[in-house]
């Protein structure tokens, strides 16, 4: 809760040194989603994301003073100090492949300032998927704003295993794109 007593995220899930919450705004859209029985739709470009500290960002990857100001301006305060997202790598046949490269810091999506919002983010590139267009994205590459197109693909089943098989209380499946991802 906020100090106004309002629900802001729910708890998910714990461990003695961490705790998850789940924001509520993610859980409302979701909601919306199922209250209309459409289909609840995630889309997924293929990049990782990591923040990176605006000061950081500034002086390491030539982020722009007015850039890093308008994205401070919506930056989610979290009690730590302001962030932005960095494009950390991008999988390879994704969308985002030949569009996107390791070190960009994305500034806009669909015209829409994401600072280190990953809510905003997702929720940019969900709609795309529903309303059948291509993502618009800004990033900053070395100090250089670009505007760019990924284009649009309803790849929002190629990450889920739709077959497997249990034995001995283990599951085989396929090997999906995020596993070949990850185990190269």
């Amino acid at each position: 809760m906020n100090s106004k007593k309002e629900v802001i995220g729910l708890h998910v899930i714990a461990t003695t040194t961490t705790s998850y919450e789940l924001k509520i705004n993610h859980i409302l859209n979701i909601l919306r989603q199922i209250s209309k029985e459409s289909p609840i739709k995630k889309a997924d470009i293929g990049v990782s994301i990591d923040l990176v500290i605006l000061g950081i960002a500034k002086s390491n990857y030539k982020l722009k003073d007015e850039i890093a100001d308008e994205v401070s301006k919506s930056i989610i305060i979290s009690g730590g100090p302001p962030e932005v997202m960095l494009i950390s790598s991008v999988f390879p046949a994704s969308n985002a492949n030949n569009v996107l490269k390791s070190g960009d810091l994305v500034y806009k999506v669909n015209n829409v300032v994401v600072a280190n919002d990953f809510l905003k983010f997702e929720e940019q590139i969900n709609d795309c998927l529903v309303s059948n267009k291509n993502l618009s994205i800004e990033v900053s590459r070395n100090g250089e704003i670009l505007k760019l197109s990924i284009p649009k693909v309803d790849n929002s089943l190629d990450y889920a295993v739709d077959k497997y098989v249990a034995f001995s209380g283990a599951y085989f499946h396929d090997v999906t794109k995020l596993v070949k991802y990850y185990l190269y």
